[in-house]
Protein backbone atom coordinates (compact mmCIF):
# COMPACT_ATOMS: atom_id res chain seq x y z
CA UNK A 1 0.00 0.00 0.00
CA UNK A 2 2.99 2.12 0.87
CA UNK A 3 4.74 1.70 -2.30
CA UNK A 4 0.89 2.33 -4.58
CA UNK A 5 0.56 5.72 -2.17
CA UNK A 6 4.19 6.65 -3.32
CA UNK A 7 3.72 5.97 -6.50
CA UNK A 8 0.36 7.40 -6.96
CA UNK A 9 1.58 11.45 -5.22
CA UNK A 10 5.00 10.87 -7.42
CA UNK A 11 2.88 10.16 -10.63
CA UNK A 12 0.77 13.81 -9.51
CA UNK A 13 4.12 15.77 -8.85
CA UNK A 14 5.12 14.32 -12.43
CA UNK A 15 1.62 15.19 -13.92
CA UNK A 16 2.31 18.64 -12.64
CA UNK A 17 5.47 19.24 -14.04
CA UNK A 18 4.51 18.11 -17.77
CA UNK A 19 1.69 20.66 -17.43
CA UNK A 20 4.15 23.24 -17.40
CA UNK A 21 5.77 22.33 -20.47
CA UNK A 22 2.89 21.30 -22.01
CA UNK A 23 3.82 44.65 -29.31
CA UNK A 24 4.08 46.48 -26.09
CA UNK A 25 7.21 47.26 -24.41
CA UNK A 26 7.95 46.59 -21.01
CA UNK A 27 7.86 49.37 -18.47
CA UNK A 28 9.70 51.96 -16.79
CA UNK A 29 12.38 53.46 -19.52
CA UNK A 30 15.35 51.81 -19.10
CA UNK A 31 14.18 48.41 -18.46
CA UNK A 32 12.29 48.89 -21.94
CA UNK A 33 15.44 48.83 -23.59
CA UNK A 34 16.80 45.74 -21.04
CA UNK A 35 13.74 43.58 -21.93
CA UNK A 36 13.93 44.93 -25.92
CA UNK A 37 14.75 41.20 -27.24
CA UNK A 38 12.44 39.13 -25.04
CA UNK A 39 9.52 41.75 -25.70
CA UNK A 40 10.30 41.60 -29.56
CA UNK A 41 10.07 38.18 -29.19
CA UNK A 42 6.49 38.28 -27.43
CA UNK A 43 5.26 40.91 -29.85
CA UNK A 44 5.31 38.20 -32.88
CA UNK A 45 2.76 35.68 -31.35
CA UNK A 46 0.54 38.74 -29.67
CA UNK A 47 -2.65 39.48 -30.72
CA UNK A 48 -4.59 42.52 -29.42
CA UNK A 49 -7.98 41.65 -30.84
CA UNK A 50 -10.08 40.38 -28.09
CA UNK A 51 -8.05 41.56 -25.21
CA UNK A 52 -9.86 43.89 -23.27
CA UNK A 53 -7.29 46.46 -23.15
CA UNK A 54 -4.23 48.08 -24.60
CA UNK A 55 -0.80 47.54 -23.74
CA UNK A 56 0.70 50.86 -22.62
CA UNK A 57 -3.09 52.61 -22.64
CA UNK A 58 -3.60 56.08 -21.06
CA UNK A 59 -6.10 56.48 -18.16
CA UNK A 60 -5.75 59.38 -16.89
CA UNK A 61 -2.17 60.12 -16.06
CA UNK A 62 -1.17 56.88 -15.76
CA UNK A 63 -0.16 54.36 -18.63
CA UNK A 64 -1.04 50.61 -17.94
CA UNK A 65 0.88 47.52 -18.94
CA UNK A 66 -0.51 43.72 -18.28
CA UNK A 67 1.61 40.43 -17.46
CA UNK A 68 0.84 37.04 -16.61
CA UNK A 69 3.17 34.92 -14.26
CA UNK A 70 3.27 30.93 -15.09
CA UNK A 71 3.82 28.16 -13.07
CA UNK A 72 6.99 28.48 -14.36
CA UNK A 73 7.83 31.37 -12.51
CA UNK A 74 7.87 32.86 -16.35
CA UNK A 75 6.58 36.17 -17.02
CA UNK A 76 5.13 37.22 -19.83
CA UNK A 77 3.32 40.16 -21.51
CA UNK A 78 -0.31 39.26 -20.64
CA UNK A 79 -1.72 39.14 -24.73
CA UNK A 80 1.09 36.82 -25.86
CA UNK A 81 -0.72 34.42 -28.22
CA UNK A 82 2.05 31.48 -27.53
CA UNK A 83 3.37 31.46 -23.27
CA UNK A 84 6.63 29.57 -23.54
CA UNK A 85 10.46 30.02 -22.75
CA UNK A 86 10.82 31.33 -26.02
CA UNK A 87 8.94 34.39 -25.07
CA UNK A 88 8.70 34.99 -21.58
CA UNK A 89 10.50 38.06 -20.12
CA UNK A 90 14.39 37.07 -19.49
CA UNK A 91 16.10 40.23 -18.34
CA UNK A 92 17.65 39.40 -14.76
CA UNK A 93 17.89 43.26 -13.82
CA UNK A 94 14.19 43.73 -15.53
CA UNK A 95 12.58 40.81 -13.50
CA UNK A 96 14.38 41.75 -10.15
CA UNK A 97 13.06 45.19 -10.44
CA UNK A 98 9.42 44.23 -11.68
CA UNK A 99 8.95 41.44 -8.63
CA UNK A 100 10.24 43.57 -5.86
CA UNK A 101 8.33 46.05 -6.79
CA UNK A 102 5.01 43.41 -6.92
CA UNK A 103 2.31 43.81 -4.34
CA UNK A 104 -1.67 43.07 -4.11
CA UNK A 105 -4.15 45.39 -6.37
CA UNK A 106 -5.85 47.72 -4.43
CA UNK A 107 -6.78 49.77 -7.02
CA UNK A 108 -10.27 49.90 -8.72
CA UNK A 109 -8.85 48.75 -12.17
CA UNK A 110 -8.59 45.63 -13.55
CA UNK A 111 -9.86 43.87 -11.50
CA UNK A 112 -9.37 40.46 -13.10
CA UNK A 113 -5.42 41.02 -12.46
CA UNK A 114 -5.06 40.59 -8.59
CA UNK A 115 -1.87 42.07 -8.24
CA UNK A 116 0.42 45.10 -9.18
CA UNK A 117 3.52 46.29 -9.95
CA UNK A 118 4.44 49.91 -9.77
CA UNK A 119 6.82 52.21 -11.67
CA UNK A 120 6.26 55.72 -11.30
CA UNK A 121 3.05 56.46 -13.40
CA UNK A 122 2.88 53.41 -15.31
CA UNK A 123 1.38 50.78 -13.46
CA UNK A 124 1.72 46.91 -14.06
CA UNK A 125 -1.28 44.78 -13.89
CA UNK A 126 -0.59 40.99 -12.59
CA UNK A 127 -2.13 38.12 -13.26
CA UNK A 128 -0.89 34.32 -12.66
CA UNK A 129 -1.93 30.51 -12.95
CA UNK A 130 -1.71 29.41 -9.44
CA UNK A 131 0.66 32.47 -7.01
CA UNK A 132 2.75 35.07 -8.37
CA UNK A 133 5.98 34.18 -6.67
CA UNK A 134 7.09 31.32 -8.02
CA UNK A 135 10.48 29.68 -6.57
CA UNK A 136 12.33 28.71 -10.05
CA UNK A 137 15.27 27.24 -8.32
CA UNK A 138 17.40 25.71 -5.03
CA UNK A 139 20.55 27.57 -4.66
CA UNK A 140 22.45 25.43 -2.14
CA UNK A 141 25.95 26.25 -0.21
CA UNK A 142 28.31 29.45 -1.01
CA UNK A 143 26.41 30.10 -4.54
CA UNK A 144 23.32 30.83 -2.44
CA UNK A 145 24.91 33.18 -0.14
CA UNK A 146 25.71 35.63 -3.13
CA UNK A 147 22.72 38.60 -3.12
CA UNK A 148 20.86 36.51 -0.89
CA UNK A 149 21.12 40.48 1.30
CA UNK A 150 20.47 42.13 -1.39
CA UNK A 151 17.07 40.98 -2.14
CA UNK A 152 15.17 43.90 -0.90
CA UNK A 153 12.53 41.08 0.77
CA UNK A 154 12.86 39.46 4.54
CA UNK A 155 11.74 35.47 4.75
CA UNK A 156 7.41 36.26 5.69
CA UNK A 157 8.21 33.47 8.53
CA UNK A 158 10.95 35.15 10.65
CA UNK A 159 12.85 32.00 11.03
CA UNK A 160 15.23 30.29 9.14
CA UNK A 161 15.21 25.88 9.30
CA UNK A 162 18.07 24.41 10.79
CA UNK A 163 20.93 23.70 8.17
CA UNK A 164 19.18 25.85 5.38
CA UNK A 165 21.82 27.93 4.01
CA UNK A 166 19.98 27.10 0.79
CA UNK A 167 17.99 29.63 -0.64
CA UNK A 168 15.18 29.62 -3.46
CA UNK A 169 15.34 31.86 -6.24
CA UNK A 170 12.13 33.95 -7.80
CA UNK A 171 12.45 36.66 -10.56
CA UNK A 172 15.50 37.04 -11.97
CA UNK A 173 17.95 36.63 -8.76
CA UNK A 174 15.95 37.36 -5.78
CA UNK A 175 16.36 34.67 -2.94
CA UNK A 176 14.72 33.55 0.93
CA UNK A 177 16.05 31.01 2.75
CA UNK A 178 14.69 27.70 1.76
CA UNK A 179 12.86 26.19 4.93
CA UNK A 180 12.42 22.59 4.71
CA UNK A 181 9.98 22.07 7.47
CA UNK A 182 7.72 24.81 5.94
CA UNK A 183 6.93 22.88 2.73
CA UNK A 184 3.11 21.94 1.70
CA UNK A 185 2.41 19.50 -0.98
CA UNK A 186 -0.86 19.06 -2.28
CA UNK A 187 -2.56 16.02 -4.02
CA UNK A 188 -2.40 17.97 -6.90
CA UNK A 189 1.02 17.33 -7.02
CA UNK A 190 2.12 21.17 -6.31
CA UNK A 191 4.47 22.09 -4.17
CA UNK A 192 4.29 25.36 -1.55
CA UNK A 193 6.98 27.68 0.62
CA UNK A 194 6.35 30.92 2.50
CA UNK A 195 6.91 33.48 0.52
CA UNK A 196 8.71 37.30 1.34
CA UNK A 197 6.28 40.17 2.24
CA UNK A 198 3.79 41.59 1.16
CA UNK A 199 2.97 37.65 0.32
CA UNK A 200 2.22 34.58 2.51
CA UNK A 201 2.71 31.88 0.25
CA UNK A 202 4.81 30.96 -2.88
CA UNK A 203 4.21 28.05 -5.42
CA UNK A 204 7.80 25.84 -5.97
CA UNK A 205 8.07 25.62 -10.14
CA UNK A 206 6.89 21.80 -11.00
CA UNK A 207 10.11 21.27 -12.52
CA UNK A 208 11.64 21.67 -8.83
CA UNK A 209 9.06 20.15 -7.25
CA UNK A 210 9.43 16.93 -9.29
CA UNK A 211 12.98 17.16 -8.52
CA UNK A 212 12.91 17.73 -4.28
CA UNK A 213 10.20 14.75 -5.02
CA UNK A 214 12.45 12.25 -5.18
CA UNK A 215 14.05 12.66 -1.63
CA UNK A 216 10.43 12.47 -0.37
CA UNK A 217 8.82 8.96 1.43
CA UNK A 218 5.05 9.49 0.37
CA UNK A 219 2.37 7.14 3.17
CA UNK A 220 -0.04 8.51 5.44
CA UNK A 221 2.25 11.66 5.44
CA UNK A 222 4.73 12.82 3.59
CA UNK A 223 8.54 13.44 4.65
CA UNK A 224 11.07 15.30 2.96
CA UNK A 225 14.71 13.48 3.40
CA UNK A 226 17.11 17.23 3.26
CA UNK A 227 20.94 16.67 4.34
CA UNK A 228 20.32 13.95 6.80
CA UNK A 229 17.33 14.95 7.99
CA UNK A 230 13.60 14.41 7.72
CA UNK A 231 11.33 17.01 7.71
CA UNK A 232 7.20 16.47 7.70
CA UNK A 233 5.51 18.02 4.82
CA UNK A 234 1.64 19.52 5.30
CA UNK A 235 -0.91 18.23 3.12
CA UNK A 236 -3.10 21.31 3.21
CA UNK A 237 -2.55 24.75 3.41
CA UNK A 238 -4.60 25.65 6.62
CA UNK A 239 -1.53 26.78 8.63
CA UNK A 240 -0.90 29.53 5.94
CA UNK A 241 -4.43 30.50 5.60
CA UNK A 242 -4.35 30.69 9.35
CA UNK A 243 -1.63 32.65 9.43
CA UNK A 244 -2.60 35.16 6.71
CA UNK A 245 -6.12 36.05 8.69
CA UNK A 246 -4.50 36.72 11.44
CA UNK A 247 -1.95 39.01 9.74
CA UNK A 248 -4.92 40.75 8.27
CA UNK A 249 -6.47 41.04 11.28
CA UNK A 250 -9.38 38.87 10.70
Amino acid sequence: MLAACTARRLAAVAAAAASATASASAPCGWMRRAAASSAAAAATSTSTSTSPYVQGQVIGTQREYFYYVDHNGFLFLDDSRMKNFTSCLKDKKFLDFFFRRLKPNTTSRNPDFPFVSLCGREVNFVRCDDLPIVYHTLEEGEAAQEGANNNGNSNSSGSQSSGSDAHFVYGGTLKVPFQPDKLCMLESGRLYHPAPAPFNLALVASHLALSLSKSMTFGATTTLHYRGKDYPVAADLSAYIDKEAERLGE
